[in-house]
């Protein structure tokens, strides 16, 4: 079924979630829900699928983004994790209650959105920001005593730089941004890393923000500021690689993809369809502090090795982020001499030569980047984009500003 954004798209996926939820409660097992990108051929679904045998115990399948590759895995997940999942973010948020939706549906952070106001007995809201009035009255009078809001930093920045009215986001105002006008108990922020100057600019116009860390593999986030929620247990293994075990964890992907991804405390089918405790070996490195938080450290395939060094892209984003509050997108481009090159892509200009002094303090030496270049010059003489390119799901696509900046630096 298609999962876009908007009422419709909403409407049906809701109409889905209930009639599965109610025939899982009533012992049934429904056929599996595969949530797609809208327009997909429904015929093009039908023969991929006939080639996979599913999972014990499926009830929903989702292609994972591929933001790195280009190419997604079709994960499947049974009802029982999705349900705990959102007991778990429910219970640490503060309560049930009913879910905003501005992500894709056929991505696992806008689907949660559903399934747990669902569960809960509501129904979700679709939200459109360019009416403001109307999604206040709607929140006035729901019958829900809470109020979630599940966004990307992307789309965080770009509401707290938009004012109640406008058509577009105009530059920073020290007037309540339009999110402040919205009774919203929490606004869980995932889908990729949050610079300390958007949480900072964030929590200071008086929003709940709430960090969010996992994937389609383990249904959605399963880490919140930092420390794993319902029955979710991490483990640093070897090169700092995350292992996330727990309930949430999917049953695996379809076909013979990477069976090495996920393993499970049982080897009978039945036990391990319904709460079983699997693990999901990720791509992502990180490192545990002495309180039991998780800081996520980045992507093994985004790492950039120059001159023997292995360097992490999102601890010179936050660098950059904190000491002169610019989002950057940090890649790696062949060198000749060092085999790599990391290039920092600025969203705004800012003294290169200031900057690089800035960083080395902050920095491990050799972690600076040997090239700054601003998002107008990449794309100057192209498309003219002066915003970055994102993935359907939100997420800024690294894989495209890579092979811009290559592109770029080889006319």
């Amino acid at each position: 079924m298609e999962g876009g954004v908007g009422n419709a798209a909403l409407t049906r996926v809701t109409t889905a979630v209930k009639d599965a939820l109610h025939a899982v409660s009533s012992g049934l097992s429904p056929a599996p829900l595969f949530l797609v990108t809208p327009g997909t051929n429904p015929a093009e679904i039908k023969a991929e699928l006939c080639q996979f045998q599913l999972p014990y115990g499926t009830g929903v399948l989702m292609r994972t983004s591929g933001s790195t590759t280009g190419q997604g895995k079709i994960v499947a997940l049974s009802w029982d994790s999705l349900l705990v999942s959102g007991r778990a973010t429910h219970d640490y948020l503060g309560g049930e209650g009913i879910w905003l939706n501005t992500l894709p549906l056929h991505h696992i952070a806008g689907f949660q959105t559903v399934v747990r106001t669902v569960s809960s007995g509501f129904e979700p809201l679709s939200v459109d920001f360019n009416n403001i009035s109307t999604l206040c009255d709607a929140l006035s009078a729901s019958p829900a005593n809470k109020h979630y809001l599940s966004l990307v930093p992307t789309q965080l920045t770009r509401l707290l730089n938009s004012e109640v009215g406008t058509d577009s986001p105009p530059p920073l105002h020290p007037t309540i941004p339009l999110l402040g006008k919205l009774p919203i108990d929490a606004v869980v922020l995932g889908g990729a890393a949050s610079s300390t100057s958007l949480l900072k600019h964030a929590r200071e116009t008086g929003l709940t923000v709430v960090t969010s860390y996992g994937m389609t593999e383990t249904c959605g986030g399963c880490i919140y500021n930092g420390a794993p929620i319902g029955d979710t247990q991490v483990q640093i293994t070897e090169n700092g690689r995350i292992d996330l075990t727990g309930s949430v964890v999917a049953l695996g992907y379809l076909g013979d993809v990477e069976p090495e991804a996920f393993t499970s405390t049982t080897n009978n089918e039945t036990e391990v369809s319904k709460l079983s405790m699997r693990t999901h070996r990720t791509k992502d490195v990180g490192v545990l502090h002495s309180d039991g938080t998780l800081e996520v450290l980045g992507r093994i395939d985004d790492a950039i090795t120059t001159g023997g060094l292995t360097i992490m892209p999102r601890l010179i984003e936050a660098a950059i982020s904190d000491l002169c509050a610019i989002e950057s997108v940090v890649v790696g481009m062949p060198d000749p001499v060092w085999g790599e090159a990391a290039v920092a892509v600025m969203a705004k200009p800012f003294p290169t030569d200031e900057l690089k002094k800035r960083l080395a303090t902050q920095l491990e030496r050799g972690w600076a980047p040997s090239y700054f270049i601003t998002l107008q010059e990449l794309y100057s003489g192209s498309s003219g984009e002066t915003s970055w390119p994102l993935t359907d799901s939100g997420k800024i696509d690294r894989r495209i500003i890579r092979h811009t900046v290559i592109d770029h630096f080889n006319r």
